[in-house]
């Protein structure tokens, strides 16, 4: 009964955004979209940013298992990060994303924005999405919904279900411009795998009452939304997709602090 529920609820949001939603420049669409299968069955498939996800978990593996990680200073915290995802994307063979010179390492301005040692994850995500257009913060509204209904329930198989779901109502949203569509996907992608990594992975927080998949999607929103709506164009804020990992990475080390 509760699953049918959410998923009316989910269903309502959905139609009441896409029937209310403001207009957006039809420019850089990813206009494969309404060309694939609607059935697809994977976040593979589906969400082309679920590397992501993999990347934000295998490198907070690597943060678990290497004993100095925690002795480190922020800035060098956030070097350590930066280096695993250098070695993630060569390993993926996508070197051309790989952080190349300084300017591409997160601002001190950014890193102003993530969490403190203080900070509520879940406010700490609510303020970040807070001035997203409405389309983009009802569908990062939406994966804090599942995030609640099955941080409890712990059914990841329906969790995973209904994450595919979302991914599919994104990608096909033809309202939505590429980098909007960057910045949910990659949100939905860092908060899978984020959800995963501490309710029932390595990174288990059961104990804990914080929720840092929240800190994580709020670190990816961040770190990409300051590229994205900052100087996308200015290298001095570098690339969305690799500060959106970088902060959303680090913001989960605040959070379980």
């Amino acid at each position: 009964m509760k699953k049918s529920i959410l998923i009316y609820f989910v269903s309502f949001l959905f139609i009441s955004n896409f029937s209310s939603c403001e207009k957006f420049d039809n420019t850089n669409k990813l206009t494969t979209s309404t060309k694939l299968n609607k059935n697809l069955k994977t976040s593979d498939e589906i969400n082309p940013y679920n590397y992501l996800g993999e990347m934000h978990d295998s490198i907070l593996l690597e943060s678990l298992l290497d004993s100095n990680f925690q002795n480190l200073t922020t800035s060098n915290k956030v070097t350590w990060i930066i280096n695993q995802i250098n070695l993630s994307l060569t390993s993926r063979n996508l070197t051309n994303l790989t952080f190349s010179n300084s300017s591409n390492y997160l601002t001190q301005n950014q890193l102003d924005l993530l969490p403190s040692e203080n900070s509520d994850p879940e406010e700490y995500f609510d303020d970040a999405i807070e001035n997203l257009s409405d389309t983009t913060r009802n569908y990062l509204s939406v994966l804090k919904i599942l995030f609640h209904v099955y941080e409890t329930d712990s059914n990841l198989l329906e969790f995973d279900s209904a994450i595919l779901e979302l991914e599919k109502n994104v990608f096909f949203n033809d309202n939505l411009s590429e980098l909007e569509k960057l910045q949910v996907l990659g949100s939905i992608s860092i908060g899978k795998h984020s959800f995963h990594f501490f309710l029932e992975g390595p990174g288990s927080t059961r104990a804990f009452k914080v929720k840092p998949w929240l800190a994580d999607v709020g670190g990816f929103v961040v770190g990409a939304g300051t590229t994205i709506y900052g100087s996308f164009q200015d290298q001095e804020w570098g690339n969305p997709i690799l500060n959106g990992v970088a902060a959303g990475t680090f913001a989960s080390q605040v959070a379980k602090l």
